[in-house]
């Protein structure tokens, strides 16, 4: 099936532009600054609008101007405040995996230490059944003495 090539897909199409402020209304009509037209309220906005008389497509281009500049605003706002937040999660980041770190190497010391404890542990025990295995053999010795003592004692 064969598609029309006047429609662009959405990898053709040119990246976001702002609109340009002066399609709307250009030096806002001599009536405000970009900076009075964002900060006056709507109903002071319509009565200066009403008092000089600009007529309702100047004025829709104005309103339109002034929602275009404060969007703008809020957007700018809005990506700060998602920087800061970026950069408040990144140290936190930084924080947990230095905190995590330290306990990482603190549980490895614990872990050799423990496991010196357990070799010294087993070295101790074999030194142990060595003494035994040697005081064993003596009491073996002995206890052979003796016997031949009982057998000589009774055969006499």
């Amino acid at each position: 099936m064969d598609f029309p090539d006047d429609e662009p897909c959405a990898s053709q199409k040119a990246p976001y532009a702002h609109r340009n402020m002066t399609d709307f209304a250009p030096d806002n009509f001599g009536l405000f600054s970009d900076e009075e037209l964002i900060t006056i309220t709507t109903k002071n906005l319509n009565e200066r609008l009403k008092k000089n008389n600009v007529p309702k497509k100047t004025a829709n281009a104005l309103k339109e101007k002034r929602r275009t500049l404060k969007n703008r605003g809020y957007a700018a706002s809005c990506r700060v405040k998602k920087e800061l937040k970026e950069e408040e999660v990144t140290a936190l980041i930084a924080r947990e995996e230095a905190s995590f770190l330290e306990q990482k190497n603190r549980n490895m010391l614990k872990a050799s230490a423990i496991k010196n404890k357990i070799e010294a542990t087993k070295t101790m025990m074999n030194d142990l059944k060595i003494d035994n295995s040697e005081y064993l053999a003596e009491l073996e010795r002995k206890i052979s003495e003796l016997e031949l003592d009982k057998e000589d004692f009774l055969s006499s």
